[in-house]
This record gives C-alpha cells, sequence and structure tokens, in this order.
C-alpha cells in the first residue's frame, strides 16, 4: 500500500530535514543497508547493531544506532535515500578541491537550509569525526559568517538566518546521534550575556558523540542557575562558553565563587570559547579553560569513563 505515492511503511521515516529520531523495521534498514535481513539479524545478535524490541516482539532499529555502527565499522549505506539521509561526502572527493567548510558557507550565504544540511550530515555519514566536523568546518563558518558583518555592517538579518539555519542543521544531527542514558554526566552553557547558542551547542554534541548524557542549558545563563542545576544533577562536569566579551567583567567577578561551589558539588568547570585565558588574573582551582573542542572532547573522554566517575 502506498500514501502519495510513498511504500506506507516509509511513512514513518521522517525525513532528515525535519530532524527526526526515529525506529525502522529490519526490512527497511536492510535495504538502506544493501544486506539480507538475515544479515542484519546476525549483526543485532553478535552485538554489532543495537537493537529494540516491538510490544510485539519485533525487532526495530534506530537510524541513530544504525549511523553509529555505519561510522564506526565503516559499513557504508547503500540506499541511504530510502531512510531520508544524504549521499555520504568524502572531504577529498570534493570537485574543485575546495574545503568543505567554503561549501558549507555558500549554502547558508544562499540561505539553503537543504544543502546547508546535505552538506553537514554528507560529512558525517562518510565517517568523519564529529569533533573534526564541528572545528574544522562549523568553526571557520561561524568565523567567516561574523567577519563579515563585522567588517560591512550589513546584512544583520541574513547572519541571522544563516546562524538559525546551522542551529537547525547541528540540531538534525544531534537526533542523528544516540543518547545516553541513565546519569547526567556534564552540564553546560553560555553565561548571562552571552547569546550565542552554536558554540554550546557544539560543546554538548561533543559530549553526546563521547556517549554520555549532557544537558545544553543555552545561552544567556545567570551562573547561579548553572549551580542550582548541578546541585539537582550532580554532573561531573560543568562548562561554560564564553565567546561575547559583554559578560567578561560579570565573569571576572563571580568565577571564583562559582568555581569554588561547583567543587563542593564535586563538579568541574571547564572553559572554553573565544574568551580562553581572559577568564582570571590568576589559576582557579577547579577551573580548566581550552581552546579548542579537540582539547575539550580529549579531557571529557578520560574524566568521564567509568573508572573516574
Amino acid at each position: 500500500m502506498k500514501f502519495f505515492g510513498i511504500p506506507l511503511e516509509i511513512v514513518h521515516i521522517v525525513h532528515y530535514t525535519l530532524g527526526m529520531y526515529t525506529y525502522i523495521s529490519p526490512t527497511i534498514l536492510s535495504n538502506a543497508f544493501g544486506v539480507s535481513p538475515s544479515t542484519l539479524k546476525r549483526w543485532s545478535d553478535k552485538g554489532i547493531l543495537k537493537s529494540d524490541r516491538t510490544r510485539g516482539g519485533h525487532r526495530r532499529f534506530s537510524i541513530s544506532e544504525a549511523i553509529r555502527m555505519s561510522r564506526n565499522l565503516g559499513i557504508p549505506f547503500r540506499n541511504p535515500e530510502s531512510i531520508g539521509l544524504p549521499e555520504p561526502i568524502l572531504p577529498t572527493g570534493i570537485s574543485g578541491g575546495r574545503e568543505p567548510f567554503e561549501l558549507l558557507h555558500e549554502a547558508l550565504k544562499a540561505e539553503d537550509l537543504h544543502e546547508s544540511q546535505r552538506i553537514v550530515l554528507g560529512l558525517f555519514l562518510s565517517g568523519m569525526p564529529l569533533v573534526e566536523l564541528l572545528e574544522d568546518v562549523v568553526t571557520p563558518v561561524i568565523s567567516r559568517l561574523g567577519m563579515q558583518w563585522v567588517k560591512t555592517h550589513s546584512g544583520i538579518a541574513s547572519e541571522h538566518a544563516a546562524t538559525q539555519m546551522l542551529l537547525e542543521t547541528l540540531g538534525t544531527l544531534k537526533n542523528l546521534i544516540p543518547t545516553a542514558e541513565g546519569r547526567v554526566l556534564a552540564i553546560g552553557g553560555a553565561p548571562a550575556g552571552d547569546p550565542y547558542r552554536i558554540p554550546t551547542t557544539m560543546a554538548a554534541l561533543t559530549v553526546q558523540d563521547l556517549g554520555f548524557k549532557s544537558v545544553n542549558l543555552g545561552p544567556n545563563l545567570p551562573l547561579e542557575s548553572l549551580v542550582e542545576y548541578a546541585r539537582k544533577e550532580r554532573p561531573r562536569l560543568a562548562w561554560l562558553s564564553t565567546t561575547s566579551s559583554d559578560p567578561m567583567p560579570m565573569l571576572q567577578r563571580k568565577i571564583h565563587s562559582v568555581a569554588e561551589e561547583l567543587h563542593s558539588l564535586g563538579v568541574l568547570l571547564v572553559a572554553g570559547g573565544r574568551q580562553t585565558g581572559k577568564l582570571t588574573r590568576r589559576p582557579i582551582p577547579n577551573l580548566i579553560e581550552f581552546r579548542s573542542l579537540k582539547q575539550f572532547r580529549a579531557f571529557c573522554e578520560r574524566l568521564l569513563t567509568p573508572s573516574n566517575i
């Protein structure tokens, strides 16, 4: 049976541009990988591909779990479009020798949401490490968009539109990464006076990609609220994304007491962003600053391992 020309079982698969997280049947997923359902069953029985069960006892698979296996083991999707995913994009295969961030920048300048998602998700599906995708592709685009506005002092609406499209793209990417269960191990946001959502979103994605549960409290976050939430959840780590220069005086006045309060809760405070190195005039116990997402990821990987929790 078909619905508007689409097989009925596919109707429940939401296209990646909508950013939905969903489950699919073995038949649909085996077609996406270009393998037999029995091969898919073997992968599941061996624990290579995690599956869930319906109330009737039938296997079902999440798209995010299928992507995890594909990336980790290098098993490509033969028919990604059948589950609403774009074709993988190999960075070395881009025509004209252009860099991936140039393609993304062009798509955002053209206000083409579909194309920006195709590029980001295509690179992700090709196996590009998430932290490289965020730091080497997304971050240069953010910087270029910001620099263009600073130089011209015009086109603020276009800059905001591009930022919003990038946030939607990262939101879709978030839904394609498995979400950890259990205890919240990391929380964070951007401090009051800092309106930038993308940097703290990337920090949250970095933790999620490691397989740890995190909560992104967003921009303009009062430091008191960060401590309050830490008291409630008792995470291992709290991050601050410091991009805007506006909240710096407030941060410099409060950072000592916040670090001390978090320390009393057993929570380590980490900070990163454009203002890294300017938060304090002297080292503060229980505060670590990072200059890159790659440094942040490596630290989280060590700190949040089961043996250290």
